[in-house]
């Protein structure tokens, strides 16, 4: 390469550090792919179920390819078919969302985090939003646990964060419900707060009929 090609290494990479990535690159690799894969199904099955064992009954906890959504038959779909009018789901916190895998914001690692968000159906979003936001209605789901995004003041979730060396000595054990233990209080919150949660999903719903 002549020296008019030859550019520096970028701004935000350390030489040494860039070395030894190198180095390393097939243990790199072999270990993102078991963190991104197995681990991670793992992780998240296990997440399921600890949440329908908190929940206990009157909940349906249900798990698609990518997350973990909690319904009840009250939050059901009153015009459609489809997962429910409301519906409380297993999000990652972040601005880069093919940043991180699922064990880094399970365990809120770098500038990402794990949460139970409270979602509505297209046609219930604005509506669910504005009631949310009422005065009487946020101060419920702030008792209950809910934080309402910081950016937007539109988004409401429930954050937790897996202990990152307690959730290691859980995968060395093959067990890992002690690590989960945040899980657990977090939805365990919602059972102890359901009522109120129901009230305002029953108000946006009949709010928003037709919609």
């Amino acid at each position: 390469m002549d020296s008019e090609s030859k550019t520096t290494l970028p701004s935000e990479l350390d030489a040494g550090h860039a070395a030894r990535i190198v180095e390393n690159i097939n243990d790199l690799e072999r270990d993102y792919r078991l963190a991104e894969g197995p681990m991670t199904e793992w992780l998240l099955s296990q997440i399921a179920a600890t949440m329908r064992n908190a929940l206990g009954d009157g909940y349906e906890v249900f798990r698609t390819d990518y997350t973990i959504l909690i319904m009840t038959s009250d939050w059901k779909p009153t015009k459609r078919l489809g997962r429910g009018d409301a519906w409380l789901e297993l999000m990652e916190l972040t601005e880069d969302e093919s940043g991180y895998t699922w064990l880094a914001a399970a365990t809120g690692s770098g500038d990402t985090k794990m949460v139970l968000e409270l979602m509505w159906r297209p046609g219930l979003i604005h509506t669910g939003e504005a009631i949310a936001a009422d005065k009487a209605h946020a101060a419920k789901l702030e008792k209950i646990g809910f934080q309402r995004h910081e950016d937007t003041g539109k988004r409401w979730y429930i954050p937790f964060v897996i202990d990152r060396m307690q959730l290691a000595k859980g995968f060395s054990e093959n067990d890992i419900d002690a690590a989960l233990l945040p899980v657990k209080k977090a939805v365990e919150a919602i059972a102890a707060g359901k009522a109120d949660l129901d009230q305002l999903i029953a108000k946006v719903q009949d709010t928003g009929k037709g919609a």
